[in-house]
């Protein structure tokens, strides 16, 4: 077989040339007589041209990065959300350099999941709870949020006028997606129809909850649900955060009584009310199912001086907390104490700083 080029040096000129203003090698074959591509391919490059890559443009170089330079593509790529295939067109080389590049600075890729991101997300939040915000808001989801027991989701609905509160819980994940109206929902809870403006944020993640999951807050938990067992200086963020959820703070205007409620499982309300007895001079009155909690149990306290020290433990220097349940601590705060409760509980509420 003769090795002899089919086309001469002009015509090799011309067909580089056709490929040049953006003809495929196919079609400049189908024009010069069915040749195939090929041919047309060693043409291009004994005329001194370069392929292109699949796609259009040229063919990448197969350049290393330095060290430096992996650092910032994978800022590039985890930070500012950069495909492989965008950066690999910007810098003139494959997309596995890419990858490579990545790996060697950040030792991974994306998860599937980073990768179908629509929304910025902190999907490692939960990971390990070593902070107040990351101890409170398990603490809060364990009270009020929803994992699904088939797919990677977690919702937290609230009523409207907490709306500033799911803003809280947006920005501590780092989340950029916003908050979603429910509009009115009408629901039937102990034989009668009651409607509520409800609002909500929706994370579909696998790493939020399988981290949410291993630290005790899985699907369908109302009534299995125990309390996280973390470090002692977290452990009353995470109380503030099941309270801010499940519980209820208020004064009976009538007789002036203040009363603290906390609903949940059983596991859940013996662990709060271990947890209050160790801090204060008190231990709840607990209530069995049925009434207004349902199948729930219920842990109760009353009086002036016994939630003045139980809102001590848990808002003295908080940096997050539900606003109205807040407010409401500091107007129990400013309750004097009788001389009869200082005798009958025989000290005065005690004040924890975080």
């Amino acid at each position: 077989m003769s090795n002899k080029p089919m086309f001469t040096p002009l015509e090799d000129q011309l067909i580089l040339a056709e490929y040049a203003g953006g003809d495929t090698a196919a079609a400049i074959g189908q024009r010069w007589g069915g040749t195939s591509r090929g041919a047309v391919k060693n043409a291009i490059i004994r005329a001194g041209g370069v392929m292109r890559e699949r796609g259009g443009g040229l063919r990448p170089s197969r350049r290393v990065f330095t060290p430096d330079e992996d650092r910032v593509i994978a800022a590039r790529y985890f930070d500012d959300g950069e495909t492989p295939s965008a950066m690999a067109d910007d810098l003139g080389v494959f997309p596995t350099a890419i990858k490579n590049a990545v790996r060697r600075a950040r030792g991974r890729l994306r998860t599937i999941s980073e990768a179908k991101r629509q929304f910025h997300l902190d999907e490692h939040f939960f990971d390990l709870i070593d902070a107040e915000a990351k101890a409170y808001w398990l603490g809060f989801l364990a009270a009020d949020g929803s994992v699904s027991s088939r797919i990677n989701t977690v919702k937290l609905t609230l009523a409207i006028t907490d709306i500033d509160h799911l803003e809280k819980y947006r920005r501590a994940l780092r989340y950029e997606a916003p908050v979603r109206d429910e509009g009115i929902r009408v629901n039937r809870a102990n034989g009668k129809l009651h409607s509520s403006h409800a609002a909500s944020v929706v994370v579909r993640s696998k790493p939020i909850r399988d981290a949410l999951i291993r630290n005790g807050v899985g699907p369908r938990k109302s009534l299995t649900l125990t309390p996280w067992e973390g470090p002692p200086e977290l452990i009353r963020h995470y109380w503030r955060g099941v309270f801010d959820g499940d519980g209820s703070i208020g004064c009976y205007t009538a007789r002036s009584k203040w009363v603290m409620t906390l609903v949940g499982s059983a596991a859940m309300i013996d662990g709060f009310a271990s947890y209050v007895h160790a801090n204060t001079t008190y231990r709840p009155r607990i209530d069995g199912p049925g009434g207004a909690h349902g199948r729930a149990l219920q842990a109760r306290l009353d009086g002036v001086i016994v939630c003045q020290q139980m809102t001590h433990l848990l808002y003295d220097g908080a940096s997050v907390f539900l606003d109205r349940k807040q407010a409401l601590a500091a107007a129990l705060w400013e309750r004097p104490v009788t001389a009869w409760a200082l005798e009958r509980w025989g000290r005065s509420p005690r004040r924890v700083v975080a």
